[in-house]
């Protein structure tokens, strides 16, 4: 009966010494949490790249994209939320917005939707400088809306398409930029195993585990505690990522043969509608030769799974030879500074490709009037 005592005794204590874990740990967050609204913001160290001769907009720019913030939607998996700020503005339908451009357009002007993640919404630049605004600024025979969700994929950009068709709002011209997002969730294991799988998959998995397996000690108290490090951490500090396409030439070329499917099913929505479709590859750091000598170094070393992947994407667009795509992954092989990191650009890099999309689609469909350079 001692024995039973003495181990009923040291169950408590330990049991105690959790729960007193778990409550300075709360305590800790709040206080962190507080501490961290109270003190200012610090704008990324991209402010002071050569890309962006107003350093003090580039700082406010990036401490407005620090207030974005996303909603769960079905289907898509998340949105951004609507945010009002001098340089990044969301609407209520959570796609972001620009403000010139769009007051010239002829009152015949085909709507085009530009589906991407983050380098379309245009992480890195003002809401006039995106891909999307400069492409209105160069024309006005389109009526432009941008589609783009920072982290989604050619996968999440398909089902943003289907909603779209789903409430008889699909546009007249429907372009998808795509390469990057695909490619890094795809070949990282730490992501997803899926080829429909998406960057938020686990931490939706853990947010919608009731009961998961483990007993009550791990679920409510273990877990609790290290969810709340998490937070304060960062998660991403406890993430490693597992690229595989480099080491696995299987998996390479099933995440490349899904990129392309992915256009083609979109290709036939749209034409099966009406509509007409153009898929781009689009550029990155390590593909091409880019200058990127301005970059710090974890912005250009790696990069071997879009060494392997993109050109097998590139030999199975050019077997198929559709009309509908076109290679982009040369466009900024130039003496500039372009890229912000491995991905973003700045707006001389975003007024590249409005131009070379919007020659694109010029070319092989409507003729665009009025046509005015927006260089600034």
């Amino acid at each position: 009966m001692q024995i039973l005592r003495q181990v009923g005794g040291a169950i408590v204590r330990v049991a105690v010494l959790f729960a007193g874990v778990l409550l300075a740990s709360a305590l800790a967050e709040d206080a962190y949490l507080f501490v961290k609204g109270m003190l200012p913001v610090e704008p990324s160290s991209r402010a002071a790249l050569p890309n962006y001769p107003d350093k003090e907009q580039a700082r406010q720019m990036f401490l407005d994209f620090k207030q974005m913030q996303e909603d769960y939607v079905p289907f898509l998996g998340w949105k951004r939320r609507t945010l009002t700020t001098r340089n990044v503005n969301i609407d209520e339908n959570g796609w972001r917005i620009h403000r010139v451009g769009s007051e010239n357009n002829a009152s015949d002007a085909l709507r085009i939707g530009f589906f991407g993640g983050s380098t379309m919404i245009g992480k890195g630049t003002a809401d006039d400088d995106t891909i999307p605004a400069i492409f209105d600024q160069l024309t006005t025979d389109f009526a432009v809306t941008n589609y783009a969700q920072g982290g989604h994929t050619a996968r999440q950009n398909l089902a943003q398409l289907v909603n779209l068709i789903d409430t008889g709002e699909m546009p007249d011209v429907v372009v998808f930029y795509s390469g990057y997002n695909h490619i890094w969730a795809h070949c990282n294991y730490a992501v997803t195993h899926r080829l429909n799988g998406h960057m938020a998959e686990r931490k939706l998995q853990r947010a919608l585990q009731d009961h998961p397996a483990g007993g009550y000690t791990l679920n409510e108290i273990v877990r609790p505690l290290v969810a709340r490090i998490r937070r304060v951490l960062g998660e991403e500090r406890f993430t490693r990522d597992e690229f595989v396409c480099d080491i696995d030439p299987e998996r390479a070329e099933q995440v490349a043969d899904s990129l392309v499917r992915i256009w083609q099913v979109a290709a036939m929505l749209v034409d099966g509608f009406g509509g007409r479709f153009y898929a781009f590859l689009q550029p990155i750091a390590h593909i091409g030769s880019p200058r990127f000598d301005h970059l710090e170094v974890k912005y250009v070393e790696g990069g071997a799974q879009f060494r392997v992947v993109y050109p097998l994407v590139q030999a199975k667009l050019v077997a198929l030879g559709p009309p509908w795509f076109e290679d982009l992954s040369d466009a900024f092989d130039r003496d500039e500074y372009l890229y912000i990191d491995d991905a973003h650009v700045s707006r001389e890099g975003n007024s590249i490709i409005a131009h070379r999309m919007l020659e694109r689609i010029t070319a092989t469909g409507r003729t665009a009037r009025n046509l005015r350079g927006a260089e600034r």
